[in-house]
């Protein structure tokens, strides 16, 4: 009887083992998200060239313009302003941001009032079925 109840307890706790790590894991396998958007100028222009970092992690020292303290990754908008981002699903609900490189800031829509960022927050929870967050056009002006 003393020999059955060590392997129960070593059942018990491999199968615990096993749901902790599938319950923890960060990430969904194989599957992506997808955050498009157009950045323009003052006028509706497209911009080429404008350089974005997408991060979970800004460094908030200077309020005014934080900056991004582990990029994951840097894109450059394409001829017509537009940019694409693909990243990883995780399996919680997680905010990302896009930092928008100097000398642009970005019109950001902070409780009805337009305010200058140096940077845009990304929901994953407002993607579509598509697992596509559409920033849609993004007025940045030349600072």
């Amino acid at each position: 009887m003393n020999t059955r109840i060590p392997g129960f307890v070593f059942s018990i706790f491999f199968l615990a083992l096993l749901l902790f790590h599938w319950g923890c894991r960060e990430f969904v396998d194989d599957s992506f998200d997808t955050v498009t958007g157009r950045i323009v100028d003052e006028s509706g222009n497209a911009l080429e060239g404008v350089e974005l970092i997408f991060t979970d992690d800004l460094d908030f020292t200077d309020f005014q313009r934080p900056i991004a303290k582990s990029p994951i990754y840097k894109v450059k908008t394409n001829l017509v302003g537009e940019f694409r981002f693909v990243v990883p699903s995780k399996n919680l609900e997680s905010i990302y941001f896009i930092e928008i490189q100097t000398p642009f800031l970005a019109e950001v829509d902070s409780f009805g009032e337009l305010e200058l960022k140096n940077h845009l927050i990304v929901f994953f929870a407002n993607k579509n079925e598509s697992g596509v967050v559409e920033l849609g056009l993004i007025k940045v002006l030349n600072q």
